[in-house]
């Protein structure tokens, strides 16, 4: 047993012997593994940040100037942070020359896709008129935003938030206000397209307190509002005033086609689909196929006399729209009739109403 101890004793004192060396070996094998990550990271952080530059840069060439004044970047070693305390917007918005600040602006992105960022949004945003005629804050309790495709080829923008409320008012636009408990807003290029620059775009609130919808819907609010469609010919590559890229779009031949716009409140909905493009004018023209239920005040408003409502199907057929869906918001029978937009004037079936739509340029 002597000898077979002896002999195995001899068979072990080359491992203890190398066992420091594969140590040595592995411990710098690490070392170069974990200098090589570090070197990766700092070189995709660089990346994002450089293509967040860029596209702060892309905004400034169409008079959106963004600001960061505290940058920070972290996040090592598995993901890419960048922090942006006290961030700063100056540039057009409808019209007038506003600036603003927003509190705080957290980035994170992938080390192997640094061009999609996710950014978390810490409130509020406040926008003030540089005129001095005007503020508008923006609150809510989360907002995240995610970019694809930075800093030349976005290719899809997405907002989620919670609890979001609007307040103030600048002159020209009047007061704004309005609350939504959730609010989620996606637009993406539509790639069988491209050749038309289409980019689909939804926006969904749920929730939502509008006052400006109260003298047309009642004051009973929640509100449920969505608009889902498709916009053709947009070119946000394009510099100018709000004004020149419109009527750049206009000339473009650019169509808004709608698939759905619809708001909801209680017993009342108002729906339409349909197509609307800009005339020589810089009005909305087109045709919308409007549902319409438990929507008294607003056909009031359009001259025709709800008390026929309950007609259904006679007055559907009158009004030369589609027969009547009796499985509508709380079981009230909607109207379907075409809602026609022409010479800035609006006509529900065949009846005219006395609402104009201004030049929006």
């Amino acid at each position: 047993m002597r000898t077979n101890d002896q002999i195995i004793l001899r068979r072990r004192a080359p491992f203890r012997f190398f066992s420091p060396v594969l140590i040595l070996i592995l411990a710098i094998i690490l070392a170069l593994l974990a200098g090589g990550w570090s070197v990766f990271w700092f070189m995709a952080a660089h990346e994002t940040e450089s293509l967040l530059q860029a596209w702060i840069e892309r905004e400034k060439s169409v008079d959106r100037i963004w600001t960061c004044p505290d940058r920070q970047i972290a996040g090592y070693p598995f993901k890419i942070e960048i922090v942006c305390e006290n961030a700063a917007f100056a540039g057009e918005i409808l019209g007038k020359q506003l600036s603003g600040s927003l509190k705080g602006v957290y980035v994170t992105a992938s080390l192997f896709q640094p061009d999609q960022i996710n950014a978390l949004m810490e409130p509020p945003f406040q926008l003030r008129s540089q005129d001095g005629e005007g503020e508008i804050a923006l609150h809510w309790d989360a907002m995240r935003v995610h970019l694809n495709g930075l800093p030349q080829d976005v290719t899809a923008i997405s907002i989620d938030g919670a609890d979001v409320s609007l307040q103030g008012g600048i002159k020209g636009l009047g007061a704004l206000a309005g609350r939504a408990g959730s609010v989620s807003s996606t637009v993406a290029s539509v790639p069988e397209r491209r050749a038309e620059d289409a980019y689909s775009f939804n926006l969904d609130l749920g929730n939502a307190s509008i006052p400006v919808l109260d003298p047309l819907l009642g004051s009973a609010p929640p509100d449920a509002i969505k608009l889902d469609g498709t916009v053709t010919k947009a070119d946000f590559r394009l510099g100018g005033t709000i004004a020149e890229r419109l009527d750049h779009w206009r000339q473009a031949g650019g169509r808004l086609e709608v698939r759905e716009a619809s708001v909801t409140r209680g017993a009342t909905k108002i729906a339409a689909h349909g197509a609307l493009q800009l005339d020589d004018q810089h009005r909305p023209q087109g045709q919308l196929e409007g549902e319409f239920a438990g929507a008294e005040p607003l056909l009031r408003r359009f001259g025709i006399n709800p008390a026929i409502v309950g007609a259904g199907s006679l007055l559907s057929s009158l009004l030369g729209g589609s027969k009547p869906n009796t499985a509508a918001t709380n079981s009230l029978p909607s109207l379907h009739l075409p809602v026609t937009l022409r010479y800035g004037l609006i006509a529900v079936g065949p009846v005219k109403t006395s609402l104009a739509i201004p030049p929006l340029y």
